[in-house]
Order: C-alpha cells, then structure tokens, then sequence
C-alpha cells in the first residue's frame, strides 16, 4: 500500500532502521556490511506499510523501515508530519510462491546521483546477494 504523494518527500536525507532481526529473516547477504542502518536520499519514491500476510503475488519481508526516533535526518517535508513516516518500509522484499523468483522493490534510488555511500553498498548486495 503506498503512503504519502511522491511530491510530500523532495530530495530528503531519511534515516532508516533494521528490522528486529535481520539475519533470522533470511537478509543477512542483503545487508552484509553494515553496522549501523543506513541514511538513504529519498526522492519522491514510495514508502509502504506492508501486511505480513502472504498474497497472490508473494510473501513480502520488510528490508529497511524508516527510524522509529528521527526519521527525518535533512531536507523538506511538504505536508507530511514525520509521526507520519515513522515505521514506513522504504525497502521491502517480495517472495514469490514455490520459489520461483522474488522481486526487490526500494522506495529509494539506490543508484541515483546523489547517492549516499550506504545505499550504494545495498545496491551491490542486493545484486550480489545469493
């Protein structure tokens, strides 16, 4: 379920936390390297409040919320309270049924020109990641 307009979020700096337990989750090669959460440029992109629930389309397994304390690190909000961002997954990874595939969605561009050098490590593990 997307959350906010893709215009609320210009080319802000969001903090973003792990979840609970990362490596029981199965994201261990995902989030290889890092020992703190990464802070992640967002720019216009969704964010998502994901049911745990298996669907049609898979079993989504949230990668990366937005910080429970300080979501936001630097830059604007337009109309969006941060009350309203905390807990928000800005990474989530989708699980097709009987194995046969998953899809990696970022509500974030990882690969974008103002990049952080934490997102550009989680590109590469998501494209390395086993």
């Amino acid at each position: 379920q997307l959350v906010l307009d893709a215009d609320a979020i210009p080319g802000t700096i969001l903090q973003t936390a792990f979840p609970s337990e990362p490596e029981t989750a199965g994201l261990g090669s995902i989030l290889w390297g890092y020992a703190f959460p990464p802070a992640v440029l967002h720019d216009r992109g969704p964010l998502w409040r994901v049911r745990s629930e298996p669907s049609s389309v898979g079993v989504p397994t949230v990668l990366l919320t937005l910080d429970s304390e300080t979501p936001r690190r630097c830059g604007l909000l337009y109309g969006v309270d941060e009350d309203d961002l905390r807990g928000r997954a800005c990474g989530v990874r989708i699980a097709a049924p009987e194995s046969t595939g998953e899809w990696i969605l970022c509500g974030f561009r990882p690969y974008y020109r103002g990049w952080t050098l934490s997102s550009f490590r989680l590109l590469f593990n998501l494209i390395y990641a086993p």
